[in-house]
């Protein structure tokens, strides 16, 4: 019986897909409809009217003529209905459905027979095949969370990887003490430090071109 389990698991898909494109089908098939009328230009076709009594209708004191038998002839071929095309598509693919469905439940039938499959097997395969569908799926499910998770951990590594190399070489360890008082800046102070090292520095180089001067005049 395990042996010939693809056949019987085969027939099942096959069964359950054609269910389901005779199902579509049929609705569509409900949407449609089967007849439907031509319109084209009917308000157009209007009786023939003489040409004398068409000044006396337009006054109003003849009333118009019925309609002969031309113009009712004309509009009724204006008005036959025809047989939609979609809708004799739709039920020819109905029909066909049907009949496949059939033919493939005639199949099963016949399996199971030659199987000698009793009601209790039968029921234990179905819900074997169904158990194996909902374990395909879950299978599935993981495969994909599994790439989904390995693609985002491998773009945070690569991200954490491009920081640690673009991150700068000095880093502070240790924040700044803050100060026990606060400090106001000294200007003046600064700036009597600033000509006392200017003065400075002018005397060095009076100083150094004098020495220069006297040594080139002593050569003399």
């Amino acid at each position: 019986m395990l042996q010939r389990r693809p056949d019987a698991l085969g027939l099942t898909v096959q069964i359950q897909g054609a269910r389901a494109r005779l199902q579509q089908s049929e609705t569509e098939l409900a949407r449609q409809e089967k007849v439907r009328d031509v319109r084209r230009g009917v308000d157009s076709v209007k009786p023939s009217t003489p040409a004398g009594e068409e000044g006396r209708i337009r006054g109003g004191s003849v009333k118009p003529s019925t309609p002969t038998r031309e113009d009712v002839r004309i509009r009724g071929d204006l008005l036959d209905p025809y047989v939609n095309p979609v809708y004799e598509a739709i039920a020819r693919d109905v029909s066909e459905y049907r009949a496949q469905l059939a033919g493939l439940e005639q199949e099963r039938k016949a399996l199971v027979g030659r199987l000698q499959l009793d009601s209790p097997t039968a029921d234990k395969l179905s819900r074997l095949y169904r158990n194996e569908a909902e374990l395909a799926v879950l299978t599935r499910n993981r495969d994909v969370a599994r790439e989904v998770y390995l693609n985002a951990a491998g773009k945070y590594e690569g991200a954490r990887l491009q920081s640690t190399i673009r991150s700068p070489r000095l880093q502070i360890l240790d924040a700044a003490l803050p100060p026990d008082a606060p400090v106001a800046p000294r200007s003046v102070r600064n700036t009597l430090a600033a000509m006392l090292i200017a003065l400075t520095l002018a005397a060095v180089a009076v100083i150094a071109f004098d020495a220069s001067r006297g040594r080139t005049q002593g050569r003399d």
